[in-house]
């Protein structure tokens, strides 16, 4: 079990943490039986970073890269849950423009009272460009 507290370097925004947007979306059933989501967008601050095989898939109708990324955070992050009878779909991370749909939350308490490890998968279909390089001079 580890002993070193964690939280303030990851929520430290000169030193780990990076400003992201959750989007939350509600499931809501109308009296026709359809579905329709209700979206709230969120604020949170933790440290977010590129993983996985983030290779091309070429093919000869389409090319498309997959793209993945890891989320550490105290913002409560959702996969597909419900509350109270209340339904909702993966929440949804904005990073560096792309889209990532959150496919596992892992709790990491140990490392820090709150702290959560997810990762998310982009569900852009063609994902922006990696940003350049800040001239440092």
């Amino acid at each position: 079990m580890p002993f070193l507290d964690v939280t303030e370097v990851l929520a430290d925004p000169l030193i780990a943490a990076q400003k992201f947007v959750v989007v939350r979306r509600l499931q809501q059933v109308n009296q026709y039986g359809e579905r329709t989501n209700t979206v709230q967008r969120f604020t949170a601050f933790g440290s977010v970073t590129p993983t996985g095989n983030n290779s091309l898939t070429r093919d000869a109708a389409f090319q498309v890269a997959g793209k993945t990324v890891q989320v550490v955070t105290k913002f409560k992050l959702r996969m597909g849950s419900k509350d109270n009878n209340v339904v909702y779909d993966p929440d949804l991370v904005l990073w560096r423009g792309d889209y990532f749909i959150i496919n596992s939350v892992d709790d990491y308490s140990e490392f820090g009272v709150g702290m959560i490890v997810a990762e998310g998968a982009s569900i852009d279909y063609v994902d922006q460009a990696p940003m350049q390089p800040v001239n440092p001079l």
